[in-house]
């Protein structure tokens, strides 16, 4: 009797691991460098999110140090939005992921001056 459920036990974790492994298989990945337009230099700390066509995100991330970025969507075509305070907005549409494969998107963004509102 122990020895029959420990036996299912095992066959149900093997199973539920297959699943979950090929649910991640499933996946594409986007990555990309984020640089500013008028010297090439890294953006560090950049938003960088893939859009669905409604607008709503599907995942994303932040640049790194040397303005990289990576992360992981299920396959589909999207939008890239890249956005960091001090730059202009920047978007890159019919972006395809496919199933286990690197969509590469580099993206330069134009510094914009910001305007404070003072309060006297």
């Amino acid at each position: 009797m122990v020895v029959s459920i420990r036996r299912t036990l095992a066959f149900a974790f093997a199973g539920l691991t297959f699943v979950v492994a090929s649910a991640a298989a499933q996946n594409g990945t986007i990555s990309g460098r984020v640089t500013d337009a008028d010297g090439g230099r890294a953006v560090v700390g950049a938003t960088v999110q893939a859009l669905h066509a409604t607008g709503s995100s599907a995942g994303g991330t932040m640049t790194n140090d040397e303005g990289q970025y990576r992360f992981s969507v299920a396959p589909g075509t999207y939008t890239i939005s890249v956005r960091r305070i001090g730059y202009g907005e920047m978007e890159r549409g019919n972006v395809v992921v496919d199933a286990g494969g690197t969509a590469e998107v580099d993206i330069a963004l134009s510094a914009v001056a910001i305007v404070l509102n003072p309060t006297v």
